[in-house]
This record gives structure tokens, sequence and C-alpha cells, in this order.
């Protein structure tokens, strides 16, 4: 919430420990059955072009996955990790690269399996999600 808690004009927005947000991030997901979680502070850091801001960043939304994963256990439900384009991975550009993304997914196998099956690259995500929020 330091993101959004520092915008002028924004109403108070809760801070938690990374770790906690984590935590907080899987019980939250159990309400619904697609949530969505933009680390948009990762695009920020690579337009910005400085290494010790991105490996702290990095460093902290691994805290926050820990969380998750901590709290995720054995659910029968898929965690999907991607990008929406390339940036962090090349310092020297300001802008977005045109770099592959890769894609983590960390669920049962059969779900991971089903969701891969028609991935190929980034126009592929919004199908495959349709796919498996209809096959639930």
């Amino acid at each position: 919430g330091e993101g959004w808690a520092a915008q002028p004009d924004f109403p108070p927005a809760p801070i938690y420990d990374p770790h906690e947000a984590g935590l907080l991030l899987a019980k939250l997901s159990m309400k619904y059955d697609l949530a969505w979680f933009d680390f948009w502070p990762s695009d920020i850091a690579g337009h910005k072009g400085s290494m010790k801001d991105a490996v702290d960043l990095l460093t902290g939304f691994d805290l926050v996955f820990g969380g998750l994963l901590e709290a995720w256990e054995e659910r029968d439900d898929l965690i999907v990790l991607s990008s929406d384009h390339g940036n962090i991975e090349d310092l020297t550009i300001r802008g977005h690269t045109l770099n592959p993304v890769p894609a983590l997914l960390i669920g049962p196998h059969a779900k991971r399996a089903q969701f891969e099956e028609s991935l190929r690259d980034l126009t592929d995500f919004s199908p495959a999600i349709l796919s498996t929020l209809l096959s639930n």
C-alpha cells in the first residue's frame, strides 16, 4: 500500500509488511473465481533504470510472493505469475522491451497443463484464463 498511500489526493491506504500482504492476498483470493494482483511498481523501477531500486523492489516482491505461497498450501487453484511486457530485465532501456516474458504456473498439475497447452505468447493469456474459468 506504500505506493497508493504516497499519492496526493488519494484516500488513506493500509500499509502491510510484505509477507503479511502475501498472506492477505491469498485470503482475499479465496472469495473470488478470479483475483488479479497488479504489481505496477516493477514497471516504474524498470523505467527509472536503477539496479538498486529494481533489486530492492524484487526482494520485497519475493516476500509478498512467499506469504502468498505459504497461505496457498494445497489449494485446487492456479496461480499465474507473468508480465504484460518486458522492461525490468534490461535497465538500459527506459521503455518497454520486446523480450519474451516468462509465465510461472503454480497449482495442481492438471490445471497447469490445461493452462499452458495453448500458451505461446502474451495474446494467449486471456483465452487461457477464460478456458480455465469455464472448465471449473
